[in-house]
């Protein structure tokens, strides 16, 4: 099979793509393992400050 010109370049930038994905999931199911771990009051406070991050990340 033959590339492209720009086959490499779409393939690295998709790549990356993913990387940034797995990164940013891990990131947040950590997170989420903290928050769950921690007394129940604590949780929901951890909660709402991810819940208000999503929202930035969104805007």
């Amino acid at each position: 099979m033959r590339k492209t010109e720009l086959g490499p370049a779409c393939d690295n930038l998709y790549l990356l793509k993913r990387i940034r994905a797995f990164l940013f999931h891990s990131l947040w199911i950590d997170t989420m393992n903290r928050c769950t771990l921690a007394p129940r009051g604590l949780a929901l406070l951890c909660l709402d400050f991810i819940t208000s991050l999503e929202s930035v990340e969104a805007a």
